[in-house]
């Protein structure tokens, strides 16, 4: 096998081809590129030398793969194409982080090398999670703290809260970079004011990056809860002497009323009284309360 030499005109620098066995110098038709994929998926990184029918090598950050078509140290590469054509292809069958790294294509016997390909992997964050959810249940007049954190993501995702469909704006961020190197996690957090917040107001949490563009959201219902605003009425009036009163006890809470308790002022005895728990289709619950003899001891 023969050799040229090709000085430069500067006669500082000089490159040289080594020849095939049909005298043709060997080069590539087909370089590497550099290419982004997401997590999960196959790509491909090309190599072409017609011509050339020595020894290829895919060169993985400056390590070798294996020998020529042979990479079964690594069961999801292949080398594809038509070795007779000068083909020589890595396929990676699902990208996976590990995969991220500038890769080179090398014909050893013609001394020759592709330019370095830079493979970029991109990965979707984990679910997002809002800390307490799904219900979120807080005081009447108590403002409102909310942390979502989307984990383990290539670039780091973006957070947004969205309620109403409408974006809210105000919310604090803050990303970790993993031991890898690679990935980020990120959490933020919404402070909301007693005044902007409503009983069963649903609040979103959604994560994007470029693996994942759509995004991936949770959500958490918000329950403001409140002591009982009791009301009492009295039926029939106006009240007359003798006659059957009924004292309707209705209590709005949250959470629901669940025990009602009776309690009389005053020093007028009541000898007789009859009572039922009510609980109406609107989830109050009323004291039916009926008395028989309200004339009491004479004095």
């Amino acid at each position: 096998m023969s050799k040229i030499w090709n000085l430069s005109s500067s006669a500082l620098s000089f490159t040289f081809h080594r020849w095939s066995p049909s005298g043709q110098a060997s080069s590539f038709t087909q370089q590497p590129q550099d290419q982004v994929v997401i997590a999960g998926q196959p790509v491909t990184l090309l190599c072409a030398i017609p011509e050339y029918n020595g020894i290829v090598l895919w060169i993985k950050d400056g390590l070798a793969l294996g020998v020529g078509r042979d990479l079964s140290s690594y069961p999801r590469y292949l080398v594809v194409g038509d070795h007779l054509s000068g083909e020589h292809h890595l396929k990676i069958l699902r990208a996976d982080l590990q995969d991220d790294a500038v890769y080179e294509c090398q014909a050893i016997q013609a001394a020759i090398r592709s330019r370095p390909a830079r493979l970029t992997v991109l990965v979707p964050p984990d679910d997002p999670v809002i800390t307490g959810g799904p219900v979120i249940s807080l005081r009447a007049g108590d403002p409102l703290n909310l942390t979502c954190h989307a984990d383990n993501a290539k670039p780091a995702a973006s957070i947004i809260w969205m309620r109403n469909g409408e974006v809210i704006n105000g919310a604090t961020y803050s990303k970790t970079l993993l031991r890898d190197g690679k990935r980020e996690s990120i959490v933020s957090t919404l402070f909301i004011g007693p005044s902007d917040i409503e009983n069963g107001q649903n609040i979103v949490c959604r994560a994007t990056n470029k693996a994942i563009p759509s995004g991936k959201e949770t959500s958490v219902t918000i329950d403001i809860q409140h002591p009982p605003l009791v009301n009492l009425s009295v039926e029939p009036q106006p009240v007359l002497e003798d006659n059957t009163v009924k004292f309707h006890c209705s209590a709005k809470a949250n959470p629901a009323a669940t025990q009602y308790r009776k309690k009389w002022t005053g020093k007028r005895y009541i000898p007789k009284l009859e009572y039922d728990w009510d609980l109406g289709v609107d989830g109050i619950m009323r004291l039916l309360m009926m008395e028989g003899d309200n004339r009491g001891p004479k004095a």
